[in-house]
């Protein structure tokens, strides 16, 4: 039945608050991926001055898992319409690789030994679920307790890189797609002093790309791809940027 000119714009309302509530269900997934390694905000600044005779390690967290996701299809057959219809872009997300994001380590030390700091990288991965909890007095520490690190590693200073989230996630109302697919990448860094627990600095990163217009090309989908990569891209350069 044709809609009467009172109810048009109430359907218009209504659609249009759905699309915000799925736009809205996408930014609160990725706040929720994020880290609570660090136990209170400290200043973002980022001090590194010679000479100093401590050494600095820089550890990356091991990769999250590239995935798609589809917020807002929060029905059970809403789900299953969303995988259906994207199961081939799924299967293609998945394949995408992330290694490279851990060469942002070299880069990060290289510009840290122009400085005239000793610096360390550290190859294996570091799996913050392991550490113990720190329970010491103050509010700058970091949740973690790091200081055992200290020996383990040889360091003074440690450098933590923590990506939280990698993948697409194409947003939408109900069964309905409500925008083109975003690619994202969220994280943080943050320097732990392994003497006393203390946080000297931190920084959350968040890069969000759309995807180019031509995307839906399966199987390869290279208008995705070619977005992912400009995603790694930024995200390495606003690891880097604190340390140049």
């Amino acid at each position: 039945m044709r809609p009467t000119p009172a109810r048009a714009p109430i359907r218009r309302c209504i659609a249009m608050k759905l699309h915000v509530l799925a736009a809205s269900t996408f930014a609160l997934s990725l706040l929720a991926s994020c880290s609570s390694t660090p136990s209170q905000p400290t200043a973002s600044r980022w001090v590194f001055e010679a000479p100093d005779t401590r050494t600095i390690g820089i550890v990356m967290t091991p990769l999250p898992p590239v995935q798609a996701h589809f917020p807002g299809a929060d029905c059970a057959s809403c789900l299953a319409t969303a995988l259906t219809e994207h199961q081939a872009l799924a299967n293609q997300v998945q394949t995408l690789d992330a290694s490279e994001l851990e060469q942002v380590k070299t880069e990060i030390a290289r510009a840290l030994e122009a400085k005239g700091l000793r610096v360390r990288v550290i190859a294996a991965p570091l799996d913050l679920a392991q550490l113990p909890a720190f329970s010491g007095p103050g509010t700058d520490h970091a949740r973690h307790d790091f200081r055992g690190l200290k020996t383990r590693y040889g360091v003074d200073k440690l450098l933590v890189i923590e990506l939280s989230s990698l993948g697409a996630s194409r947003p939408y109302a109900g069964p309905v797609p409500a925008g083109l697919p975003r690619l994202a990448l969220t994280g943080s860094e943050f320097l732990v002093n392994l003497g006393d627990n203390t946080l000297e600095a931190q920084q959350a990163v968040e890069v969000q790309l759309t995807a180019a217009r031509d995307w839906e090309d399966p199987p390869r989908f290279p208008g995705l791809a070619s977005t992912y990569g400009e995603v790694l891209r930024q995200g390495k350069a606003a690891l880097l940027r604190p340390f140049l």
